[in-house]
């Protein structure tokens, strides 16, 4: 399986063990990094389940152990502004693995994701 990783910097830094790290190098968030992340923190905050999914989509930050690279630490370590940063590279390896839009040979018309199909929604007269 290929798995799109993308590389970015942290603006500030996170400090492990007295030395300040600043590549971060990250995967595709899965499902399975959701449900952990939930496991994980509970239903506390919006921004902590997010946060718990980074920390697990994380490859590495500068040298610092995999295993160590948890939402605790990037809680308590991160500047405020780093969680855009995180959130914006992860929007960038989604945009990186979407499918380009292309018109099929068979009808002409082309191809929606699943997020933007729904079901139609009929109003009745008034």
């Amino acid at each position: 399986m290929t798995t799109t990783v993308e590389r970015g910097e942290l603006l500030y830094g996170l400090e492990y063990e007295g030395v300040v790290h600043y590549d971060v190098t990250m995967r595709l968030a899965t499902i399975a990094d959701n449900i952990a992340a939930l496991e994980d923190v509970g239903a506390k905050s919006g921004i902590s389940i997010t946060v718990a999914m980074l920390a697990r989509a994380i490859e590495s930050i500068g040298t610092i152990p995999k295993r160590a690279i948890t939402a605790e630490l990037l809680i308590q370590g991160l500047a405020d502004e780093e969680f855009d940063g995180l959130v914006e590279l992860q929007a960038r390896i989604k945009k990186k693995r979407m499918r380009s839009k292309h018109v099929s040979p068979d009808t002409g018309s082309s191809h929606s994701s699943l997020a933007s199909t729904g079901s139609a929604k009929t109003t009745s007269p008034a």
